[in-house]
Protein backbone atom coordinates (compact mmCIF):
# COMPACT_ATOMS: atom_id res chain seq x y z
CA UNK A 1 0.00 0.00 0.00
CA UNK A 2 2.87 2.36 0.80
CA UNK A 3 4.42 1.82 -2.61
CA UNK A 4 1.08 2.50 -4.26
CA UNK A 5 0.71 5.76 -2.29
CA UNK A 6 4.22 6.87 -3.21
CA UNK A 7 3.56 6.15 -6.86
CA UNK A 8 0.27 8.05 -6.78
CA UNK A 9 1.92 10.98 -5.00
CA UNK A 10 4.71 11.10 -7.59
CA UNK A 11 2.16 10.95 -10.40
CA UNK A 12 0.19 13.78 -8.79
CA UNK A 13 3.28 15.98 -8.43
CA UNK A 14 4.28 15.27 -12.04
CA UNK A 15 0.79 16.24 -13.24
CA UNK A 16 0.78 19.41 -11.15
CA UNK A 17 4.24 20.39 -12.40
CA UNK A 18 3.19 19.86 -16.01
CA UNK A 19 0.00 21.85 -15.43
CA UNK A 20 1.92 24.71 -13.82
CA UNK A 21 4.44 24.75 -16.67
CA UNK A 22 1.70 24.94 -19.27
CA UNK A 23 -0.01 27.77 -17.38
CA UNK A 24 3.30 29.57 -17.02
CA UNK A 25 4.14 29.27 -20.71
CA UNK A 26 0.66 30.53 -21.63
CA UNK A 27 1.04 33.48 -19.26
CA UNK A 28 4.49 34.36 -20.59
CA UNK A 29 3.22 34.16 -24.18
CA UNK A 30 0.25 36.39 -23.35
CA UNK A 31 2.48 38.88 -21.58
CA UNK A 32 4.95 39.07 -24.47
CA UNK A 33 2.27 39.50 -27.10
CA UNK A 34 0.50 42.18 -25.10
CA UNK A 35 -2.73 40.28 -24.57
CA UNK A 36 -4.65 41.07 -21.39
CA UNK A 37 -3.82 38.75 -18.51
CA UNK A 38 -6.44 37.23 -16.28
CA UNK A 39 -5.97 36.94 -12.51
CA UNK A 40 -4.65 33.39 -12.59
CA UNK A 41 -1.98 34.27 -15.15
CA UNK A 42 -0.85 37.25 -13.10
CA UNK A 43 -0.64 34.99 -10.04
CA UNK A 44 1.41 32.38 -11.90
CA UNK A 45 3.81 35.04 -13.24
CA UNK A 46 4.26 36.58 -9.79
CA UNK A 47 4.95 33.19 -8.20
CA UNK A 48 7.57 32.45 -10.84
CA UNK A 49 9.24 35.83 -10.31
CA UNK A 50 9.37 35.26 -6.56
CA UNK A 51 10.82 31.78 -7.08
CA UNK A 52 13.52 33.13 -9.40
CA UNK A 53 14.38 35.95 -6.98
CA UNK A 54 14.75 33.38 -4.20
CA UNK A 55 17.11 31.31 -6.33
CA UNK A 56 19.14 34.44 -7.14
CA UNK A 57 19.40 35.26 -3.44
CA UNK A 58 20.59 31.75 -2.68
CA UNK A 59 23.23 31.95 -5.42
CA UNK A 60 24.47 35.33 -4.18
CA UNK A 61 24.58 34.08 -0.62
CA UNK A 62 26.52 31.01 -1.70
CA UNK A 63 28.96 33.12 -3.76
CA UNK A 64 29.53 35.49 -0.86
CA UNK A 65 30.72 32.59 1.21
CA UNK A 66 30.19 31.50 4.73
CA UNK A 67 30.67 33.32 7.98
CA UNK A 68 34.34 32.37 8.08
CA UNK A 69 35.00 34.43 4.95
CA UNK A 70 33.38 37.39 6.65
CA UNK A 71 35.20 36.76 9.90
CA UNK A 72 38.66 36.14 8.48
CA UNK A 73 38.33 38.22 5.29
CA UNK A 74 40.84 40.86 6.39
CA UNK A 75 43.50 38.44 7.61
CA UNK A 76 46.50 37.29 5.63
CA UNK A 77 46.68 33.63 4.61
CA UNK A 78 49.24 32.82 7.32
CA UNK A 79 47.10 34.36 10.04
CA UNK A 80 44.07 32.40 8.86
CA UNK A 81 46.00 29.14 9.05
CA UNK A 82 47.11 29.96 12.60
CA UNK A 83 43.57 30.78 13.71
CA UNK A 84 42.10 27.68 12.06
CA UNK A 85 44.82 25.54 13.62
CA UNK A 86 43.91 26.89 17.03
CA UNK A 87 40.23 26.16 16.42
CA UNK A 88 41.04 22.60 15.38
CA UNK A 89 42.36 21.86 18.84
CA UNK A 90 46.04 22.61 18.34
CA UNK A 91 47.77 24.56 21.06
CA UNK A 92 48.53 28.08 20.04
CA UNK A 93 51.92 29.80 20.17
CA UNK A 94 50.63 32.18 22.83
CA UNK A 95 50.29 29.22 25.22
CA UNK A 96 53.75 27.94 24.49
CA UNK A 97 52.44 24.71 23.03
CA UNK A 98 53.98 24.96 19.58
CA UNK A 99 56.88 22.58 18.90
CA UNK A 100 58.83 25.17 16.92
CA UNK A 101 59.02 27.54 19.87
CA UNK A 102 60.27 24.79 22.19
CA UNK A 103 63.08 23.89 19.83
CA UNK A 104 61.99 20.28 19.40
Amino acid sequence: MIIYNRRKRNEYYAEQTALLQSKLSAAITAERTGQPLDDEQVLVLNRERVRLEGEDRKKKKKEEGSWSKWLFGGLKAEEVREVEGDRAGGRGAERGGGQRERGV
